[in-house]
């Protein structure tokens, strides 16, 4: 299973979904709703229909003149309620036409209907079936083909700071302005990300787009775009540990707007292309942030430069953990190296206290996982030598037990 992202930021600051989905309707230029709206009738539907029998989904596929359009392969994908997909294949008829019958209707399943056409995917929205009607699905197969200069980009840099870490998630809301589906390069589209990245994770998406690690320089798209928004996602760390970190984030795409953010802490300022940011609050919460615009007429921007002065220094916490891997370290090679009866009777208390260090840094290495502050590699390799110690740590315990257990010889 694919790891799922919590990046939803009701409760971090890292996420401000809310807060730049607001933003981006209310900056977007009438041009571009216009747009938008002519776009509407390009995009595949499904909705219920009196007309569609109850347990029935009927897939009409069109031109993007809503002509007609026979002998087309279509699939409806089935997700049941357990995570189990199967897919049902069908060929539209003369009149464009394929219909699915005796489908589940109790909530159980999900459907999608899709159809590929010259690398590209046209698919409608998930739905389901109710007890009294069914769904009528449009598919709108549009022309294929591999310009980019449609797609533009509304990229997001999302950042906070994490004892000598930088940690970052990314957005780049992909919007396709044209009438043609666009079909990411064969070999992939590659996104660059700022050197010296590590623990990168991909979010995971719904359409057809795969993204894929290229290691050391970032990632690779594959799939297609209709007309359109999608939003693929990205985090990673980049090492912070001096007072003043300066980088260049590649912006991959053409950009019309780049936004920048990072959880405001006590000496911190960012600067973004020479230009300081600002601070604000968003639920209570103090950030800095900037944003960078660009008009059709302007030079594209290849590169954005970010600049962080007044870093702190690293907090007591690693410290801390490092203190209690030394000091279990020279208990263990202690314990270890006293093979008599006498040693483990005398320091009953190291075994204690070495399963408490153990255990605690168990509970810190999955608390930084599920915080997406070490990366799935580091956290199998911690885990499985946290698991180790403690196994040699038991060892020892049932010796000590023995040991106690065994009278003394006469």
């Amino acid at each position: 299973m694919r790891p799922t992202f919590r990046w939803c930021l009701v409760s971090s600051p890292l996420l401000l979904c809310g807060l730049f989905a607001h933003a981006s309707q209310a900056q977007d230029s009438d041009a571009m709703q216009a747009h938008i709206a002519m776009q509407q009738r390009l995009m595949s539907r499904a909705g219920p229909d009196p007309s569609v029998p109850a347990g029935s989904v009927r897939i009409q596929v069109v031109d993007e003149e809503g002509e007609a359009l026979g002998s087309q392969s279509v699939i409806l994908g089935v997700m049941a309620r357990d995570g189990t997909r199967s897919e049902l294949p069908k060929t539209t008829s003369s009149d464009g036409i394929a219909i699915f019958s005796d489908l589940s209707t109790d909530g159980s399943a999900s459907y999608r209907a899709r159809m590929v056409y010259q690398g590209a995917t046209f698919a409608s929205p998930p739905f389901r079936l109710s007890n009294d009607q069914g769904v009528l699905v449009h598919l709108v197969r549009l022309p294929v083909n591999s310009d980019e200069r449609p797609v533009l980009q509304h990229g997001q840099f999302i950042m906070e700071l994490r004892d000598q870490r930088l940690h970052v998630v990314q957005h780049a809301r992909l919007s396709n302005f044209g009438t043609r589906a666009y079909v990411f390069p064969k070999e992939g589209k590659l996104v660059r990300l700022p050197q010296g990245f590590v623990n990168l994770e991909l979010q995971a998406q719904m359409g057809d787009q795969r993204m894929v690690k290229e290691e050391g320089v970032g990632f690779r798209v594959f799939g297609s775009l209709v007309p359109g928004t999608i939003t693929l996602s990205w985090s990673y760390h980049l090492p912070a540990t001096t007072r003043t970190l300066s980088f260049d984030v590649p912006t991959n795409w053409n950009t019309y707007r780049y936004q920048i953010v990072i959880v405001a802490v006590e000496g911190l300022s960012l600067s973004v292309n020479g230009l300081n940011a600002t601070s604000f609050e968003h639920e209570g919460r103090a950030l800095l942030g900037t944003e960078i615009a660009r008009a059709p007429q302007e030079a594209p921007l290849s590169s954005i430069r970010i600049a962080l002065r007044g870093i702190p220094g690293p907090g007591p916490l690693r410290w801390i953990a490092l203190g209690l891997a030394v000091c279990l370290g020279l208990g263990l090679s202690l314990l270890l190296s006293r093979r008599g009866p006498a040693a483990s009777l005398d320091h009953p208390s190291a075994l204690v206290v070495a399963k408490h260090d153990l255990q605690l840094q168990a509970r810190m290495l999955n608390d930084q996982r599920a915080n997406h502050e070490v990366g799935p590699q580091f956290y199998k390799r911690e885990h499985e030598r946290l698991v180790t110690e403690m196994a040699q740590v038991l060892r020892l315990e049932s010796l000590d037990s023995e040991v106690a257990q065994t009278p003394p010889d006469l």
